[in-house]
Parts: structure tokens; C-alpha cells; sequence
């Protein structure tokens, strides 16, 4: 009996190392709803994220809910384990894009008020983690978030603020327009959304690189899987656009962009 409980004790003592305690904060915009931000803290932290989710834009967090099981949402949180705090503002209204192309209905993921509240997360985020680089990641739809705000932030000349950005499973139409703003790709090479296939990412890259030079780099993620719970709801939703079965490859891509070689 005591070999079992000193077994369990090791075994629990185990899966709590690097585990960081995740934390809610409302981040208030003026006299509405805030935005509830999740925010988690790595140990030995040398960076941070602000991570803006693609689809809807929310992750629902609540006392009970401080956590995804969204692989690229998994991807971009499990950077806790790997020095990286994650920052993740969830949203009192829909982030949808209703109709993309030339003609973009963006809705409320394009408004002034979002630019304005993410402002708000990212003054949090130099608060809380003074002296640390920040970088902000937009999955999929968040693409399009990263595009706004760097925009936003230019015309406020705060773009120093950040120290780059990653735009990840990139939408078509994804400009940036940032010149002097690092900026990352990364991509599954066999996305299975055909509206960002790999010739898509390619097409971004080259469109954005005829601008940005130097600054802008692109990245594959190579494993993973379609036809898993995700995918099932959607080949634009899960599968291998949202890196699923590559969550700890993501996690290892962005670290990398990130932090280099440290």
C-alpha cells in the first residue's frame, strides 16, 4: 500500500510540473461588457502571446472552462510549457466574417470597437508582463483580426509595441500592410480548408512578401490528420487547417518563430 501511494503521489507530482495556473481577467471597455481574458502564465517566461482565435472568434471561458481542446487553440496555450505566457481575450459578441472576397463583410471583428478593446488587451499585457516581447498570433478568420489591429496600432504609432506577429492557417485575404512589423506565416501543407489551401498560403505569402521583404517569413506544419472529431465539424473548422494530431509540432513552430533558438 505504500509503493501504490508513494506511486501515486510521484505520478501526480509529475503531471503538475509546468502545469501553470491559467487565470481569468475581465479587461473593461468603457461601460460594457469587458472582455474576459484568459491568461496564462509560463514559468520562466521570455515572451508573450495574445491569441485571437479564427471561426467566431470565442472561446467561452468560465470558471470551469480555462482551457482548449481546440488543437490550435491547444497549440498556441501549451506554449506555457515552452517559456511563452498566453494571453487570450474571448469576446461579448460574434468575431464571424460574413462574407469574404473583395466586397469582405467583416463585422464586428473589423470594428473600431474591437481595435479599441484589443488595445486594452495588449496595455493589460505590457502591464503584466513589463519588458517582456509581445507577439500576437491570429488563427484562420484571426488573420484578418492581426491585419486590423497592426493597422490600428500604426495609425497610433504604438506598433513598437510588438515585437512581431504570426498569422496562422492565413485567409485569402490577408494583407499586411505593416512594413516595418516582423511578421510569420505558418501553414499546414495540406490544409484541407479549400479556401486556404497550400496554394493560397503560397499566393499570401508572395503577395505580403512583395511588400514586406524581408520581413516576413513562411513556415509548414507537415503532420496531423483529417477525419478526426474536429474535422468532422467542418473541413474549414478542424482536421489539418486547425493542425489537428500536430498540436505539439504547432506548439514547437511557434516557439520557434518566437523565441529562436533561446
Amino acid at each position: 500500500m505504500i509503493r501504490i501511494g508513494l506511486f501515486v503521489f510521484i505520478f501526480l507530482l509529475s503531471v503538475s510540473v509546468g502545469r501553470a495556473d491559467p487565470k481569468l481577467v475581465n479587461i473593461p471597455y468603457k461601460d460594457k461588457e469587458p472582455n474576459i481574458t484568459l491568461t496564462v502564465t509560463a514559468k520562466d517566461s521570455r515572451a508573450v502571446v495574445i491569441y485571437l482565435g479564427g471561426g467566431n472568434g470565442l472561446f467561452s471561458w468560465n470558471e470551469s472552462k480555462k482551457y482548449s481542446s481546440f488543437p490550435v487553440s491547444k497549440a498556441v496555450l501549451d506554449l506555457h510549457q515552452q517559456n511563452i505566457s498566453v494571453v487570450a481575450p474571448d469576446w461579448p459578441y460574434s468575431m464571424k466574417i460574413e462574407r469574404g472576397g473583395f466586397d469582405m463583410i467583416c463585422g464586428m471583428r473589423c470594428s473600431a470597437e474591437t481595435q479599441k478593446r484589443l488595445l486594452n488587451v495588449l496595455d493589460y499585457t505590457l502591464k503584466t508582463f513589463p519588458g517582456q516581447p509581445v507577439w500576437m498570433i491570429g488563427h484562420s478568420n484571426g488573420s484578418i483580426s492581426v491585419q486590423y489591429f497592426t493597422e490600428f496600432l500604426k495609425k497610433l504609432n504604438r506598433l513598437s509595441d510588438l515585437e512581431g506577429v504570426v498569422i496562422s492557417g492565413s485567409r485569402s485575404e490577408t494583407r499586411i500592410k505593416t512594413l516595418e512589423l516582423r511578421v510569420a506565416m505558418l501553414h499546414h501543407k495540406d490544409d484541407n480548408c479549400q479556401y486556404v489551401n497550400r496554394s493560397v498560403a503560397e499566393s499570401v505569402f508572395k503577395d505580403n512578401k512583395e511588400r514586406l521583404k524581408d520581413n516576413i517569413s513562411i513556415d509548414w506544419v507537415e503532420g496531423g490528420h483529417n477525419g478526426g472529431y474536429w474535422d468532422k465539424k467542418g473541413p474549414c473548422i478542424g482536421g489539418k487547417h486547425s493542425y489537428e494530431g500536430a498540436e505539439q509540432e504547432a506548439t514547437d513552430k511557434f516557439r520557434n518563430i518566437i523565441l529562436g533558438g533561446q
